[in-house]
């Protein structure tokens, strides 16, 4: 991952992934994972929170916060 002036980002594909840091917890940004396989990343996001899988993850993964 390289440290830019205010956020640190990784590149994957050509696509640059933002990251922020919050008490040592890495958030990557949705936003620029959905810009790579839409042209409206919004879609990309609705069809990912509509899968099974997904919902169960965020289950598990609230229970566990």
């Amino acid at each position: 991952m390289k440290q830019g002036k205010e956020r640190d980002y990784m590149t994957v594909e050509g696509l640059e992934i933002r990251f922020h840091t919050d008490r040592e917890q890495d958030y990557s940004s949705l936003t620029d994972f959905a810009k790579r396989s839409s042209v409206r990343p919004e879609q990309g996001i609705q069809n990912w929170l509509r899968n099974r899988n997904t919902i169960e993850f965020l289950a598990l993964w609230t229970s566990a916060v």
